[in-house]
């Protein structure tokens, strides 16, 4: 037998057989390796192939190659004839029948690391960096190269078992690259055939999997380096093109840390803030086990207590000191920017997910949250998440499910990760409709997999489980019965309630928000609106909505209903809007980056220096934890260490957690409790307007009398 044609099949069964079907000869045999049940990479799909192969000649295919008989005769014709050539590879072709580049020169460490880099366009004449590209030629002729696509390629059996095949420890990517060297040093030839052509779409190729094909890549290129190169230069090389490819991803870092920490000295410590944190130095000391957070909107709920488990892991990292959570949110909103960045630039574009993140990390709502840190600050983090694990339960999505291979797994993901976004803040209940049009979408039987459900529900809502079974079912149960009375109360059954939306203040609440999530002033939000109303526009004519922007349109409808129901657009309701907008101007971009980039630039620029400008002259809009500091000082002091109670009658002090804030900063003095206790009258709005006065900026405290 003369030729053994290998194909590794991977989720591409179709395109396969239709393969299969054209290579029909006498003389040839066609291995198919399925690598969609364990997949063992592609060099180790192909060398489980040859292994099994009797044929003179391997020809290894992708599944979208389309190849001729005669090409394939062609191929085998040339090593027959050239008893030198080990390997040899044809012309690509698109779909358009545009020639590719499907073949490289020499790569060597400095044509690498200006080839592979944006020096290549700085430094177009380098010699080296033409030897890589080989620029000065056409691909239409026949010549040596040093290594050629493995997507169509045709290698001698004797040449191939010599060099012990392909070297598995690539996954995928780069193998074709490694076994040319190897063919090339046992001194023979590599050669791409012009005479050949082949058409290649690279769109499965694009589609395929549910890992991270960019981190394969990398990893891939890192290992052939090494080999190249050395450890030491292969590692340098790596580093340089990882930073050549992510600088937007480093210069999101940098702008979310700086605006983030600038100025940390004069943070904001309110009330509500406060409550979290004497609760989390609690839970350090082991006197409390929080199980429910800060009271929400509706009094008779509670969020979940994450927030204050991450003031509590916050001081213990960093110290109990107000600065410390400050510090950790900047790192972890700064880690939610990558994951937006990194989401929008795999479902949309580099360009208009660079754009649609600058927005986030520069939103000074976003902002404001983090610096307190407000337990809201969080919300995108798990809002992504959420989206993150509806798309790797989609059978159609491109992103990587983490290993989640199973179907339990992904779903027992999507719906841990809804539940887990809804202890941070009840208000994002509404993504439960979203949660179920996702099951619907992907016909999967909730009774079925009802114990994969059952405990993804349990595990996301453990702690207020854990309340619940100890106070009678207060939060969960009632919950549900007032999601209910509210939903049924908004349609005017019951008299007390109306539609919110027939409201101009209900409106106006909302647009302020929005306003927050965007920029200062209204023209920024008016003209980023606009903006996401034509592009949707634009997705919905073409009758084609990408999976991502389909569930981020369900989702800014649902949470809307979700503020109609309760009535009341409070702040807790538009963090989850923030991400989702993001997504928005990034799927909006791509449809008009290319013909109004300039414009897109400016605008998004302009917004964010804006916001920058405004936020640092005006020190955040918050007032500053430099006035708590010297007021709980003088209190510290003026008490002599004797225990304290602090009273107000400002409007704020209707609130438990009114003065939480100040008492924290006191009890991190570590004050000795003795009797009898002093009682200090405080006002945070500098209404006491008494002799006795002390003021620290717009804090005044009287001291009263002893108990």
């Amino acid at each position: 037998m003369t030729l053994s044609i290998i194909i590794v099949d991977y989720k591409a069964k179709e395109r396969v057989n239709r393969l299969v079907s054209s290579l029909h000869h006498p003389d040839w045999e066609v291995i198919v390796v399925d690598n969609t049940i364990h997949n063992r990479g592609y060099g180790g799909g192909c060398n489980e192939g040859a292994s099994k192969a009797k044929g003179e000649f391997l020809l290894f295919l992708n599944p979208d190659i389309v190849v001729t008989a005669h090409a394939i005769e062609q191929l085998i014709r040339y090593v027959k004839q050239h008893p030198d050539v080990a390997a040899v590879g044809p012309q690509m072709c698109d779909e358009q029948g545009i020639v590719g580049i499907s073949s490289l020169g020499k790569i060597n460490w400095w044509s690498a690391f200006v080839g592979f880099s944006f020096l290549k366009n700085i430094l177009s004449k380098d010699t080296a960096t033409q030897r890589l590209w080989l620029s000065d030629w056409k691909r239409d002729t026949t010549r040596d190269v040093e290594s050629i696509n493995g997507a169509c390629l045709c290698v001698r059996v004797s040449d191939f078992q010599a060099v012990g095949g392909f070297d598995e420890s690539y996954f995928l990517y780069w193998e074709e690259n490694d076994i040319c060297a190897r063919l090339r040093a046992t001194g023979k030839r590599i050669v791409f055939c012009a005479e050949v052509s082949v058409r290649h779409s690279r769109e499965l190729s694009m589609q395929q999997g549910s890992f991270d094909r960019e981190n394969v890549f990398r990893a891939s290129r890192s290992l052939f380096f090494a080999k190249q190169f050395g450890f030491l230069k292969g590692l340098l090389l790596s580093w340089w093109l990882w930073f050549n490819e992510e600088w937007r991803m480093l210069i999101l870092c940098l702008c979310a840390l700086f605006i983030r920490l600038a100025l940390i000295d004069h943070i904001s410590l309110i009330g509500d803030v406060g409550r979290d944190y004497l609760q989390a130095v609690a839970l350090l000391q082991g006197k409390a086990f929080p199980l429910l957070g800060i009271p929400s909107s509706v009094p008779r709920f509670a969020q979940g207590p994450f927030n204050i488990w991450f003031a509590a892991l916050s001081f213990k990292l960093l110290g109990i000191s107000p600065f410390s959570p400050v510090i950790v949110s900047g790192l972890l909103t700064t880690l939610i920017a990558v994951m937006l960045f990194r989401l929008l630039k795999r479902e949309t574009s580099k360009h208009a997910a660079f754009y649609a993140t600058l927005l986030f990390v520069f939103s000074p709502a976003a902002i404001a949250q983090a610096r307190m840190p407000f337990y809201l600050f969080a919300i995108p983090l798990f809002v992504l998440f959420f989206f993150n694990s509806l798309l790797a339960l989609d059978k159609k999505s491109i992103y990587p499910s983490w290993g989640a291979e199973s179907k339990n797994a992904r779903i027992f993901l999507v719906v841990f990760s809804f539940f887990l976004l809804f202890q941070w803040e009840l208000a994002t209940i509404p993504f439960a409709v979203l949660l179920l049009i996702a099951m619907c979408k992907n016909k999967i039987n909730i009774l079925s997999h009802w114990k994969t459900i059952g405990s993804a529900l349990i595990l996301g809502l453990l702690p207020q489980f854990l309340f619940d079974l100890t106070h009678r079912c207060q939060q969960l149960c009632q919950f549900v019965v007032w999601m209910g009375y509210r939903t049924i109360a908004v349609t005017g059954v019951d008299h007390r309630h109306s539609l919110t939306v027939l409201h101009f203040s209900f409106w106006n609440a909302i647009a302020l928000q929005f306003s927050r999530l965007i920029g200062f002033g209204m023209l920024p939000s008016l003209i980023t609106t606009l903006f996401f109303l034509i592009g949707v526009g634009t997705y919905i004519k073409r009758k084609k909505i990408p999976t991502l922007l389909f569930y981020t349109l369900f989702a800014i409808f649902f949470l809307f209903v979700g503020l109609v129901i309760h009535g009341d657009p409070s702040e807790a309701y538009f963090p989850s809007f923030l991400p989702l907008l993001s997504i928005l101007f990034s799927y909006t971009v791509v449809i008009f980056h290319k013909k109004i980039q300039v414009f897109i630039f400016l605008v998004v620029v302009g917004i964010c220096i804006w916001n920058t400008f405004v936020l640092l002259k005006n020190t955040y809009f918050l007032p500053s934890i430099q006035d708590d500091l010297a007021a709980a000082k003088w209190i510290h002091q003026d008490s002599q260490k004797r225990a304290i109670i602090l009273t107000s009658t400002d409007q704020g002090s209707m609130f438990s957690t009114y003065l939480d804030g100040l008492q924290f900063l006191l009890q991190m003095k570590g004050r000795q409790v003795e009797q009898p206790p002093l009682r200090y009258r405080v006002s945070l709005d500098g209404e006491l307007h008494s002799s006795n006065e002390h003021r620290f900026g717009p804090i005044e405290i009287e001291r009263e009398s002893r108990l």
